[in-house]
């Protein structure tokens, strides 16, 4: 089961962030210096990487398919978030950050390397096409559901939205669909700072982990069925579904990276600045979700058939 050990590789090295962090390797300071480092500079590059190799197998046709089902797929995912208040009986402010938790995974820090390792360049262009609805929905209906105002400024969301991930996914598709080729001593240097990207996002959620008690993580019940929901049940009726109207293995591997990774970072961000009280809720949501995805991925790869 490749998904299962790399999962379990993953798990390790969030375990070496936890031990840095807690033995004063890394400070909050580093962390920030880390987190920017990932997504200004290794992100871009594994996503640049994936354009310069990949076959060209993706037909244009592919391409607006992917398009077109990553859309349907977020749609369904905001339908389930807002009616999850229900559902799961859950109050403002927590309903709001719990609401983007559904909707928003970590396709970057997570998804992106576990698709790279495992599937390859292909699966990783499909993702890159994934992160387009899903850069405009995070700075649109995140921002509006986690603070509970409309926006204000279409400019600061369109300069929130070409973020390096968004730009280098641009050139990437340029890059494949024109098949332009660099020479090697180009593309190795992108190819080995991209490669660091797993390891880095890894140990930072680690760090960013290692003063929460495993324990009290579990202790909230709620919070526990409501992660049980979002990492197994939701995402494994959803892949059963798409099942039956696909058949390309790269496109439901991505399909099920979207959906089924632990919730995104970006989520705790949001919650600091524009929901403070609900900032603890998307701490131990974002560490709980991601312990259990140890466990998710590779069962839910396991029973869809989806991976290997």
């Amino acid at each position: 089961m490749i998904t299962l050990q790399q999962m379990i590789i993953f798990f390790i090295m969030i375990v070496v962030g936890v031990i840095a962090k807690r033995c004063k390797i890394i400070n909050e300071e580093g962390m920030k210096q880390i987190s920017a480092l990932v997504i200004n500079v290794t992100t871009p590059a594994i996503i640049l990487s994936a354009g310069i190799h990949a076959d060209n197998s993706l037909t244009f046709d592919e391409f607006i398919f992917a398009f077109v089902l990553g859309c349907v797929l977020f749609a369904l995912l905001i339908l389930l978030a807002e009616i999850s208040p229900f559902i799961f009986r859950l109050k403002k402010p927590d309903s709001r950050v719990l609401k983007l938790m559904i909707v928003f995974c970590n396709i970057m820090f997570i998804g992106l390397p576990l698709l790279s390792n495992i599937y390859g360049h292909r699966a990783v262009i499909y993702l890159m096409i994934f992160n387009l609805p899903s850069s405009l929905l995070l700075f649109t209906y995140g921002l509006i559901v986690v603070s509970g105002t409309p926006i204000k400024s279409i400019k600061s969301i369109f300069i929130k939205i070409l973020n390096p991930g968004l730009i280098s996914a641009l050139f990437a598709f340029i890059l494949y669909f024109t098949n332009i080729k660099f020479p090697e001593i180009v593309v190795q240097p992108i190819d080995m700072i991209g490669s660091v990207t797993g390891p880095l996002a890894m140990i930072l959620i680690g760090a960013s982990m290692s003063n929460l008690k495993i324990l009290d993580l579990f202790s909230d019940f709620k919070l526990v069925i409501f992660s049980l929901f979002k990492m197994f049940f939701m995402p494994l009726a959803i892949m059963l579904l798409l099942k039956q109207f696909i058949d390309d293995v790269d496109l439901l591997a991505t399909s099920l990276i979207l959906i089924a990774t632990p919730a995104g970072n970006m989520i705790s961000m949001f919650a600091t600045i524009y929901c403070p009280k609900a900032n603890n809720v998307a701490t131990r949501g974002l560490s709980l979700t991601t312990l259990m995805s140890v466990v998710t991925i590779p069962l839910l790869s396991i029973i869809t058939g989806i991976g290997n």
